[in-house]
């Protein structure tokens, strides 16, 4: 496909907090809305009843109903955001310690109560990223630390003197470090790839969808690059492109039948070839599945613009 015709929007930084409290505007809109919709279901509902009946209780349940939301949000809304802001400030306190940790030994040698304590930082910083759960920035950093932790150690092993002491009890903390650095790495691509494609299958516009899935597939490109053999990064990843192929090809048909219906058939021509010359790449790589690259060469063949009448 063309760049010219690709949408040059970006995806949100990466590890970028979004707020914790939902714009009041925007929650007291949908409340609003929600409310002014039973009230008129009860007005349907009292219809044979006397008319300063009917008023007062709309009047009672449109105070109660403002009442409540302004309850949930001010108070209820509120506690959970400042739980979930002081959760992570706890837990920013303690990448900044193992990072500080690991940027004091890359050069000095690591003596084994320093190790210890640092084995032990990480440790904890995982159980830390474990109780937040759906937070993938934290499970992001867990696999950067636990990556400077293997990096700092292999350099380590490497210096040491045959029957150093420090040998056996590095080699125990490189096989724990190892476990927790592909744990969460597979975790933090589990959760940024469901959020891109939960997002992507709500949102109706093709350019976002496209960016948001190509967001997706990077995370699993950043994972096999670590843990190039592990199974469900591989079929992920072969899952996730064959979407974002469909995605593509709909989106190179589109613009070819508006370039063929205002006459611009070089322009039409250009992104016909230029996709289908992808999808002859894709299928040489191996790293989308038959069916979706079938479906795709189809779908583009039915509007070739060499063809057109």
């Amino acid at each position: 496909m063309s760049t010219a015709h690709r949408s040059a929007k970006t995806s949100p930084t990466k590890g970028s907090r979004s707020s914790a409290l939902m714009p009041a505007w925007i929650f007291y809109s949908g409340t609003a809305s929600v409310t002014m919709g039973m009230l008129g279901m009860l007005w349907i509902g009292l219809a044979d009843s006397e008319p300063d009946s009917i008023v007062n209780v709309l009047v009672v349940f449109g105070l109660g109903a403002t009442c409540v939301s302004i309850f949930v949000r001010e108070v209820v809304l509120r506690r959970v955001a400042r739980r979930r802001a002081t959760s992570e400030r706890r837990l920013d306190s303690v990448f900044a310690a193992v990072k500080d940790h690991a940027s004091r030994r890359t050069s000095e040698k690591l003596q084994l109560n320093e190790h210890s304590n640092w084995l032990g930082e990480i440790q904890r910083k995982s159980q830390a990223a474990e109780v937040l759960g759906s937070v993938a920035k934290a499970h992001l950093e867990v696999f950067e630390l636990c990556g400077e932790y293997l990096r700092v150690v292999s350099e380590q092993l490497q210096g040491a003197g045959a029957g150093s002491p420090r040998i056996p009890v590095f080699l125990e903390g490189r096989q724990i470090v190892a476990k927790l650095h592909h744990e969460h790495l597979l975790k933090w691509v589990e959760l940024e790839v469901r959020a891109a494609t939960d997002e992507a299958a709500i949102n109706e516009d093709i350019s976002d969808k496209i960016a948001l899935t190509t967001r997706a597939l990077d995370c699993l490109t950043r994972g096999l690059s670590s843990y190039p053999s592990d199974r469900i990064l591989t079929e992920s990843k072969k899952v996730i492109a064959g979407v974002l192929l469909s995605l593509e090809v709909a989106d190179a048909c589109e613009h070819i039948r508006k370039f063929s219906s205002a006459g611009n058939m070089v322009a039409a021509r250009e992104i016909f070839e230029n996709k289908l010359e992808a999808i002859k790449e894709a299928a040489l790589a191996r790293e989308i599945d038959e069916e979706h690259l079938r479906l795709g060469e189809a779908q583009l063949l039915a509007v070739n613009p060499n063809t057109a009448t």
